[in-house]
């Protein structure tokens, strides 16, 4: 059990109703994003999406990549991006 009450094989959801798409990751994946906090910051985006800032910003401010803004600052939830992340795979696999 992880120290906020949940384990990484936990599903972890926002907000009351659970996603379209539930995601489990492996636990190879789990270890991947184990490092990153809950909420994203650009700075982090940068590294795991490997895109300039400029482009980040860009994507969170056109809905691209999910956020949520707490005061100034704009972040991006993890579970949020890994759901957008498995359903742009999802919506490759198909065309």
């Amino acid at each position: 059990m992880g120290a906020r009450g949940y384990s990484a094989a936990q599903p972890v959801y926002l907000s009351e109703q659970p996603p379209i798409h539930e995601v489990r990751l492996s636990e190879r994946d789990s270890i991947m994003f184990a490092c990153f906090r809950d909420l994203l910051t650009v700075k982090e985006l940068e590294v795991i999406l490997d895109q300039s800032e400029k482009t980040i910003r860009k994507m969170l401010a056109d809905g691209t990549l999910p956020s949520v803004r707490i005061g100034e600052r704009v972040y991006c939830p993890k579970a949020r991006l890994i759901e957008h992340i498995v359903a742009q795979c999802e919506g490759a696999s198909h065309e």
